[in-house]
């Protein structure tokens, strides 16, 4: 008895910390970024799969390399 009454007593305590929990930040004066999307930006040859990324590198001429694990 006593430790339902506990647990009913933190549920009382906690409830109100949970539906404020819930509220979304609004964020304000936020500005809109410019961009435009580039189709097709990488070119894969048609074996290879363009799956989990383990880095992204630049070289010494501004080449982006990234290096991933084949399966």
């Amino acid at each position: 008895m006593k430790r339902s009454l506990m647990a009913i007593f933190c549920a009382l305590l906690c409830a109100p910390a949970l539906v404020f929990a819930q509220a979304k930040a609004k964020a304000q004066n936020v500005p809109d970024i410019p961009y435009d999307s580039v189709p097709n930006f990488l070119k894969m040859p048609p074996n290879i799969y363009l799956g989990e990324g383990i880095g992204v590198a630049t070289n010494s001429k501004g080449a982006c390399l990234r290096v991933h694990a084949e399966r």
